[in-house]
């Protein structure tokens, strides 16, 4: 049943910050309502009423001229019309806008006679965006083709060429970001020390992802550990100068130039900069071919967890690229079910869990296992893990996890690179479920797996 109107009413200011200001999704907002205060009401009683309240989360091109134009002639301050956007979110909107588009803001917000709507930078661009823009340029050699032949190696049946499982070292970093969360620093420092001892051989290998996977691994600790991202993104630079390549080679450039934009700006200008990366990709390499479909999907993933681009536009993105594949004929591959994946999560994002659910039935469903990798299958899981918990399907999430590591045993045996990963899932979940018992279990069988894992200087890459 609705909440009767007052109660609406009274929650209003409370729900507009969690959901505004502190950008939360819905199902944590409606998670969030119960806990605290009691408040039940399902996704689509909260969409009614923020289309009755206005509230509206993303910034539009269209939004940010309104509010240059709302705003008070020598005024710090920004009374924009529907009351919703901050000053320092529409700062971080026109920073993050492509250059043309950025200028484009400005000489609208002059001509309307605005002086004070944006920072005095933004009119004389900092030295971070140059340095920005220099990034685009060297993605843009790195993605055109590898500095030995001048094209990465090419099939034309099915596109660009490169190592076609993502390699199983990424899996440390986001290992370490999670048992940092438990005070585990030891065991943190020493999941990054083996990732940074692999990076020389797998930054040599011919693949244009390579830069998406250092990029963001140094995102995991920016907000919260910053002197991990700073010591992981000062490892990479020092990597690249040791390697036989050329002083101009993209990728040793490109690390001097992050280290020049630091850690903080470069979760700023991560969007500028991906999306930048998508571009390049979709013109240069083609986008409906199996691999671009895969590098793609990993940028989508990126995007969202950091929140720097709105799941709307994440699903918009999965669609065209699904619909391209299709078009091409070239949709029947494990990289379009991930492309799948990624457009799901996004569903889940905006509570829309029945068209989460429907993509995830269709990516498991058994006349596609021709053309499925089982790994997708363990992802599948993982995914109906968080939509059974969102809506308070506590003991089916915890059997999807379970499903996740089973799967994960039978593929990589029982201290396989993502089995941490999944028991550290299943802890966390029997903690929320209020199952103390089994999460001490599963955290004791986590530590055996995770002193496993730190204590294994076996490089698997050589």
């Amino acid at each position: 049943m609705e909440q009767p109107r007052d109660s609406w009413d009274g929650y209003r200011a409370i729900i507009a910050e969690y959901y505004i200001d502190s950008n939360m999704s819905l199902p944590r907002l409606i998670n969030e309502m119960k806990a605290n205060y009691g408040f039940h009401a399902t996704a689509r009683m909260y969409k009614t009423r923020f289309q009755q309240w206005g509230l509206k989360k993303n910034i539009s091109f269209d939004r940010a001229i309104a509010a240059l134009r709302d705003s008070q002639t020598g005024t710090h301050s920004l009374p924009v019309a529907d009351g919703q956007i901050s000053q320092e979110r529409l700062r971080n909107y026109i920073r993050r806008l492509p250059e043309n588009r950025r200028q484009q803001v400005l000489q609208l917000a002059q001509s309307s006679g605005v002086t004070y709507a944006c920072p005095p930078r933004l009119v004389d661009p900092p030295s971070d965006l140059l340095q920005v823009e220099n990034c685009i340029h060297l993605l843009s050699r790195h993605v055109n083709g590898s500095y030995e032949s001048g094209e990465w190696p090419f099939d034309p049946v099915t596109g660009v060429k490169y190592e076609m499982v993502v390699p199983e070292w990424c899996t440390s970093v986001m290992s370490a970001a999670w048992v940092l969360e438990e005070g585990k620093e030891r065991e943190a420092q020493l999941l990054l020390t083996r990732f940074h001892e692999e990076s020389p051989i797998q930054l040599q290998r011919h693949d244009p992802l390579i830069f998406l996977f250092f990029y963001t691994s140094v995102l995991y600790f920016v907000e919260k550990h910053p002197d991990k991202a700073w010591q992981l993104l000062r490892n990479f630079r020092a990597t690249a100068e040791h390697l036989p390549w050329p002083r101009q080679h993209p990728l040793r450039l490109l690390f001097s130039a992050l280290c020049q934009l630091r850690p903080a700006n470069m979760l700023a200008y991560a969007s500028t900069i991906l999306l930048a990366y998508v571009d390049l990709i979709h013109n240069t390499l083609g986008g409906a071919y199996p691999a671009v479909q895969d590098m793609l999907s990993d940028i989508m993933m990126r995007l969202l967890r950091w929140r720097l681009v709105s799941p709307e536009q994440i699903a918009d993105l999965g669609h065209n690229m699904c619909t391209k594949a299709e078009r091409e004929h070239r949709h029947q591959n494990e990289y379009s079910f991930n492309v799948k994946l990624h457009i799901s999560n996004a569903y889940l994002w905006m509570g829309n869990n029945r068209a989460a659910e429907k993509l995830l039935n269709e990516i498991a469903a058994p006349c596609n296992k021709d053309f499925r990798d089982p790994r997708i299958l363990m992802s599948v899981s993982r995914h109906m893990a968080r939509l059974h918990e969102s809506e308070g399907r506590m003991s089916d999430a915890i059997e999807s996890i379970l499903r996740s590591l089973v799967l994960n045993m039978e593929l990589d045996g029982e201290q396989g690179p993502h089995i941490l990963n999944d028991l550290i899932l299943l802890g966390q979940l029997y903690e929320r479920a209020g199952q103390g018992d089994e999460a001490r279990r599963v955290r004791e069988d986590r530590d055996v797996i995770l002193e496993a894992v730190c204590n294994n200087k076996t490089n698997r890459f050589e």
